[in-house]
């Protein structure tokens, strides 16, 4: 594959953006480079996406009997990520408080990721059988093949 294709296909292929980065960067630096933009394109798709189905929702709810509050469904966290967004992008915080929280933030997800791990039981798969491992290589594998289909026919 030539490097704008991998970027491409890693970018709208790979779910995890720290994943998506070392495929892309591994590959070149062209490809890095791309994937991240793509994959990045498709994270803010998140914004607009949730606000769509939250108002339909409640718009839903109002034609129903079933009343919903839409600060109940309202997605609170892009709110606070446009926040977030706005305070850095406007340098309001000083760069060396900015290098804290990133650490900060790289520690406590680590902290979130040893948390999840310690759960794992391995008895749990082994009594959850091999349907949901091959549900997921069948769901990696239509994925990855989509990606490309969708390039080749789309680029």
């Amino acid at each position: 594959m030539s490097a704008t294709t991998f970027g491409t296909w890693a970018g709208t292929a790979i779910n995890d953006t720290s994943s998506v980065v070392a495929a892309g960067y591994s590959y070149t630096q062209t490809a890095g480079d791309l994937a991240t933009i793509v994959k990045l394109s498709r994270a803010l798709m998140i914004v607009p996406t949730c606000l769509l189905f939250a108002g339909v929702r409640y718009i839903r709810s109002k034609s129903t009997k079933k009343k919903i509050e839409l600060k109940k469904i309202f997605p609170w966290f892009i709110l606070w990520f446009m926040c977030a967004s706005l305070i850095s992008s406007l340098k309001i915080v000083p760069s060396f408080f900015l290098v804290f929280t990133k650490l900060s933030s790289q520690w406590f997800m680590a902290m979130a990721l040893v948390g999840i791990g310690t759960q794992v039981s391995f008895g749990q798969f082994k009594r959850a059988g091999v349907a949901p491992l091959l549900t997921g290589a069948f769901a990696w594998f239509v994925v990855a093949v989509t990606s490309l289909i969708i390039q080749y026919f789309f680029r």
